[in-house]
């Protein structure tokens, strides 16, 4: 199962409506090419074909954002540079997440939820398959904001950076299937920070 991704950046004109002097509704998101439904459908707690997801969706409206998630996937937006989390991460090391996996029965062992998984909430994963390597084991979320400005300012393609980011995250040891979606607010390329004039390693 691999990765998919969504970017529609006005909702209403994707669909066939033309709404006059509205705000463009935005839709994104990232995740497996499978739903809860869709697995329970399709598979058995035995089948072989059974597996999980983390999955981020976000709606953009005028300039108000909302994000939901499940998991490790990650919203990050950049605000003048810095890194701002617009999600919470679903990981075995939160505490709030170890009391809730405990209260329902469930053990945290060596970092992994039940000894097998590396987030806390997921759809599907019935059998709680082994931790996922992706891009936020080896990026932070400060670095995935300077590393995106920096290639956004030699180049300015944003489908190009997303292709450097997942490039890069391999290259520092990320081993999954790695999704990025960059949504750039700007035509121009970002302005260097007062902080940190060129990306370093």
């Amino acid at each position: 199962m691999e990765d998919t991704h969504i970017c529609i950046a006005d909702l209403a004109k994707n669909f066939g409506c033309d709404l006059v002097n509205e705000e463009a509704i935005s839709f994104y998101g990232v995740g497996h090419s499978w739903t809860d439904a869709a697995f329970a459908k399709s598979c058995s707690l035995e089948s072989s074909l059974a597996s999980g997801t983390t999955v981020l969706t976000a709606m953009i409206f005028g300039r108000s954002l909302l994000v939901a998630n499940a998991g490790d996937s990650r919203a990050v937006l950049s605000g003048r540079g810095t890194a701002i989390e617009m999600s919470k991460d679903h990981r075995p090391c939160c505490m709030k997440e170890r009391r809730r996996i405990e209260s329902l029965g469930g053990f945290i062992d060596d970092g992994y939820l039940n000894g097998l998984l590396g987030v806390t909430r997921a759809l599907g994963d019935w059998h709680l398959e082994v931790s996922s390597d992706g891009i936020w084991d080896v990026f932070t979320s400060q670095n995935a904001i300077d590393f995106t400005r920096w290639r956004l300012q030699d180049h300015n393609i944003v489908k190009l950076c997303c292709k450097e980011i997942v490039e890069e995250a391999i290259k520092r040891g990320a081993t999954d299937n790695l999704t990025v979606v960059v949504v750039s607010f700007h035509s121009e390329s970002p302005q260097p920070s007062v902080r940190r004039e060129k990306y370093i390693c």
